[in-house]
């Protein structure tokens, strides 16, 4: 068993420029990304779509923690959109610094208990980094020890919509970069 804590990064909008990627992509998504799917279309160099500070970053902060991508995906699109994902991530060449990577269609709160019964670190703190608020809230409801980075790479911080309820659903902080990120984990 590993001593050191997890971080769980999401995928989409904080390591990888998604909003980039569906420029080049076209419209409509659905039938694009499913061309890719089908290799009906040539697959991108999906690391020209990282962020430019994914690297450092993930390069940083595993000398602390040990990393798992933990991405969302909505199979409505496509029943085959978690092999797309596998590809981005496989074509990103950021999965080489992740000890594990987690693909769910469901709660990433539910995926982060199933991951930690199995490893049977149940309890343990860990990190959790994230571009959506909806997601953080959800892991702090079911793990309110769990420390929460809202990445908002929007430019201004007032597009976010945080939780209204009460305090403990909040993110532990808010940046905008993931240098940001690194130097707020540090104190972990």
């Amino acid at each position: 068993m590993n001593s050191k804590p997890v971080l769980f990064v999401d995928f989409d909008r904080t390591l990888f420029d998604t909003e980039r990627y569906y420029l080049w992509l076209g419209q409509p998504r659905s039938e694009q990304n499913q061309a890719l799917i089908d290799g009906t279309r040539e697959l991108p160099d999906f690391s020209s779509f990282d962020f430019s500070d994914s690297e450092e970053f993930l390069t940083q902060v595993r000398k602390k923690f040990e990393l798992a991508i933990l991405s969302f995906v909505k199979l409505e699109y496509s029943p085959q959109q978690a092999e797309l994902q596998q590809k981005k991530f496989d074509g990103s060449g950021l999965v080489k610094y992740c000890a594990d990577v987690i693909i769910t269609t469901g709660l990433k709160s539910e995926e982060v208990k199933k991951y930690l019964i199995g490893r049977e670190q149940t309890g343990a703190r860990f990190a959790f980094i994230d571009d959506e608020p909806m997601h953080l809230s959800s892991m702090k409801d079911l793990h309110p020890k769990a420390f929460c980075v809202l990445l908002w790479r929007g430019g201004e911080m007032t597009g976010i919509q945080l939780p209204k309820s009460a305090a403990s659903k909040r993110p532990d902080v808010v940046v905008s970069d993931l240098s940001q990120a690194a130097k707020a984990l540090a104190g972990f």
